[in-house]
């Protein structure tokens, strides 16, 4: 029995409608019902959830024209303190946010680049962003920063249903409900204080230690893609790029065993500047493992202005 041209173009056109019609119900339903108790498990959308994020992006919208960006983890917004630099001189923006990896610098970089308009940007690297999946950072920017074409891809990739459904109930959220312009978010929230430029401060907190586990860690594939095509990115556009890994506690730093397979990969990216070998801020300066009070942030972003920017 033969199975004519004509019996198969049909069978594959009305296979494409059932497909049209499942993707939009589906994204219908995400999108109305997606804040409801019963999508809670498949949608998370943090908007001006913590970190500040929606803070910084809204600051982020109207910068234009500054010397340094800085991307990267908590370790950068928390890190490297916008005031500091401009005692030096320098003017700063600070792209960081909770646990981001190059998956979501990559979409960070091209779409502020050429306002921002940088001399620098320093991309704070260590080795635990490159082995997260980045689902967290992927969620706090889809409901803080939105959802344009490179987030969607962002998500794709990801091959994460939480951040395919966050997606869709996003742009739903971004462009009927507009959500975002109702959204006040106050500059202190806890012991965090927002400063204008990205940073966020804390002090007077108290110490918070946990042994961390000795082990090896791997750098996901499409976490090293997305590194590489974030530099690939800043050197077409003739941007200097420095890659720094910001000071966390002795016995953080040494939980990874290979670590010095870490700093060998990023010594052949770029110019890279490890801040824990030799340790330079103490440990009492710190109120957890990988985070400074402001006298630990003090003394490093002094330290990283003398040493890697020009006199």
């Amino acid at each position: 029995m033969s199975i004519s041209r004509t019996s198969i173009l049909k069978f594959c056109a009305r296979l494409l409608l059932y497909f049209a019609v499942f993707a939009l119900a589906y994204t219908l339903f995400i999108a109305f019902f997606g804040k409801t108790a019963m999508l809670e498990q498949t949608v998370n959308y943090p908007l001006a959830g913590g970190g500040h994020m929606l803070s910084r992006m809204r600051d982020a919208d109207t910068c234009e024209n500054v010397d340094i960006v800085f991307v990267g983890s908590s370790h950068t917004y928390r890190g490297f303190d916008n005031r500091i630099f401009a005692k030096y001189g320098y003017s700063s923006f600070n792209l960081g946010s909770s646990n981001q990896t190059p998956m979501q610098y990559e979409v960070l970089l091209k779409r502020f680049l050429s306002q921002m308009n940088p001399r620098y940007v320093v991309i704070e690297v260590n080795p635990e962003a490159f082995e997260m999946d980045g689902i967290e950072s992927s969620l706090d920017l889809i409901a803080n920063y939105g959802v344009d074409f490179p987030v969607i891809c962002m998500a794709l990739k990801s091959c994460n249903m939480k951040a395919i459904n966050t997606a869709i109930y996003g742009l739903y959220a971004d462009h009927i409900l507009h959500d975002k312009r109702f959204v006040a978010e106050p500059a202190i929230s806890g012991a965090d204080c927002y400063v204008s430029g990205g940073f966020v401060a804390r002090d007077s907190v108290p110490f918070k230690y946990k042994n961390p586990i000795r082990r090896n860690f791997e750098i996901r594939n499409s976490q090293r893609t997305a590194f590489e095509n974030s530099l690939k990115f800043l050197s077409e556009n003739n941007v200097k790029v420095l890659l720094v890994e910001a000071p966390v506690m002795r016995v953080y730093y040494d939980s990874y065993a290979n670590h010095d397979e870490f700093a060998d990969y990023m010594m052949t990216k770029g110019m890279y500047f490890d801040f824990n070998n030799p340790q330079i801020v103490p440990d009492y300066m710190f109120y957890d493992l990988e985070h400074m009070y402001q006298s630990g942030v003090e003394l490093f972003d002094s330290l990283f202005v003398t040493k890697c920017l020009p006199k």
